[in-house]
């Protein structure tokens, strides 16, 4: 048996169905960056897999069936979920603040870091990535595909909501581990395929029937605050949302809020800058819908001076334009008098 700390490894959950969602968990600790520069053909193994590629292992050993991987190849309208996971860094659902969307597409590529120095935080969480993993890319029969690159450290570190969280996944779920891949470079990492089945005895209706929609972020003056708006399209309806912003940048969260009951929230609290924003729909079961991504630019001083400046532009043109009316009417009126 290898030891904790002896085995980094690229986990691919996968269902026997083609087609769907997959989830890519990228484990970012620190002990990742150790194993020499497997990030590259880590990611051209995986991306060749979704796309169908993957005709050739060269540079890989296996044990188990490779016949396994072409279910993994993607479809048109399939997404890919793109998780950096490692010390948790917020308290709501997806827990790590690092995660994207990726849409299929025949040249695709995946936003897995390549520079070693993106490894480096305190701890893995690998049960929490692997069950949030699963929870997104799970289907209407109850399957889901996530792929995980970890080394698999059993050193997390989770609140008592995420450990219940994890608990409710893996008392549901039916894991199979049909093929494993390993690195012929440093058979420390591996690529991990997994079959998961999530029971649906007593579980409610399908998440992705629910849809949750972003209906804009609106910049509001006296005071400077912003204006947030959401909704939630289908069944079954949330208990409550949660809400996280975070810079765009660093990926640094600067507000969250849990428990809200509305499909609104007014933020006072923003500094200038470029922000994201993602509301989670919060539903019976201990299931999680997150909605896509939002795009805010708060601005500085001088963006007031901008507004106002177009309100100055909207308020003279009105002005001109009432300018010319009377004279037209005036003209007329004339033109009238002198035909009597």
């Amino acid at each position: 048996m290898l030891s904790r700390r002896a085995v980094g490894i690229l986990v691919i959950v996968a269902l026997p169905a083609a087609g769907g969602n997959i989830s890519v968990l990228v484990d970012v600790s620190g002990t990742m960056g150790h194993y020499g520069a497997w990030q590259g053909d880590a990611r051209d193994l995986v991306v060749k897999t979704l796309t169908g590629r993957n005709d050739s292992f060269e540079g890989w050993e296996h044990v188990g069936d490779l016949g396994v991987a072409s279910e993994f190849a993607l479809h048109a309208g399939d997404q890919v979920h793109v998780l950096g996971f490692g010390s948790t860094q917020q308290s709501a659902f997806p827990f790590f603040t690092d995660h994207r969307v990726v849409p299929f597409s025949a040249s695709m590529d995946l936003p897995i870091p390549l520079d070693r120095s993106a490894y480096n935080q305190a701890r893995t969480n690998k049960s929490l990535a692997q069950s949030v993993g699963a929870t997104l890319a799970t289907g209407e029969d109850g399957t889901a595909r996530v792929i995980i690159i970890s080394d698999f450290l059993i050193d997390s570190s989770l609140t008592t909501d995420q450990q219940n969280f994890v608990n409710s996944f893996e008392a549901k779920a039916n894991i199979e581990s049909p093929l494993i891949l390993s690195w012929h470079r440093d058979q420390h990492v591996q690529v991990k395929f997994l079959r998961i089945k999530i029971a649906t005895t007593s579980s409610p209706p399908p998440p992705d029937k629910l849809e949750v929609r972003l209906g804009g972020a609106q910049l509001l003056d006296s005071p400077k605050r912003l204006l947030l708006r959401w909704s939630a399209i289908g069944t079954p309806q949330p208990e409550t949302f949660s809400l996280a912003i975070q810079e765009s940048g660093s990926g640094r969260i600067v507000f969250s809020r849990q428990g809200l009951y509305g499909t609104s929230l007014v933020v006072t609290s923003l500094r200038p800058g470029k922000y994201v924003w993602r509301v989670v729909a919060d539903l019976p079961g201990d299931t999680h819908i997150a909605s896509p991504q939002g795009i805010v630019d708060v601005p500085g001083s001088g963006g007031s001076g901008v507004v106002i400046f177009i309100i100055f532009l909207a308020s003279a043109a009105f002005g001109l334009w009432r300018f010319l009316n009377r004279r037209k009417l005036t003209a007329a009126a004339t033109a009238v008098g002198k035909d009597k």
